[in-house]
């Protein structure tokens, strides 16, 4: 598959691909190790960023498809699937910041960076960390050290970044009721006409 999506179509096509594997497809696979699927997990994600930031839609947006990068792992080996642990927010954020817009793709891009800076700067952080997004952390870099934080900090939407990612952690409550994708795709065709007026 190409490294960037041209539609909001293809974006949702990639994005159903995560329950076409069916409702375990994390447990299954490996690879988050937590217990609701890809689907739910984004669907969840974006419902607490619309509860906490009622007015961000690409906030929202963002939320919903950040680990849209996994969905291409999912068939992928073990060793492919442990390899995207590390680049799936780079690759979710090239896939969908030419069609959503560049904010959208930048949060999706700094969820990963977020838990690093969460696991250095607030020692409650880590506590609420599921087994296996520590071993992910390890993985992709693990705390981020004190040179790196003030160019993280330096970055536009790096605080939007941290509540993606707190939300993150947070949506992966089994049988959780949220709005259905499809009540998504008006706000994501949204997004994608202001990135086409912009351009």
């Amino acid at each position: 598959m190409n490294t960037r999506l041209s539609s909001v179509d293809q974006i949702l096509e990639l994005f159903f691909l995560g329950s076409s594997l069916g409702t375990n497809a994390l447990d299954h696979d490996n690879l988050d190790g937590d217990r609701v699927d890809l689907v739910e997990h984004g669907l969840q994600c974006a419902e607490l960023l619309t509860e906490w930031y009622p007015e961000d839609l690409e906030l929202q947006v963002a939320g919903l498809l950040h680990d849209l990068g996994h969905h291409l792992a999912l068939t992928g080996s073990s060793e492919h699937r442990e390899h995207d642990e590390v680049l799936h927010a780079e690759r979710g954020a090239m896939l969908v910041g030419g069609v959503l817009g560049q904010r959208v793709g930048q949060l999706i891009l700094l969820h990963v960076p977020a838990k690093r800076f969460l696991i250095t700067y607030d020692e409650d952080y880590g506590a609420g960390l599921s087994p296996i997004s520590v071993r992910t952390l390890d993985m992709q870099g693990g705390p981020m050290l004190i040179d790196e934080a003030a160019p993280y900090r330096a970055l536009p939407n790096w605080t939007a970044a941290l509540a993606l990612r707190r939300a993150d952690d947070l949506a992966k409550v089994p049988d959780h009721p949220t709005r259905a994708l499809s009540e998504w795709i008006s706000s994501m065709r949204l997004l994608a006409a202001r990135e086409r007026l912009a351009i």
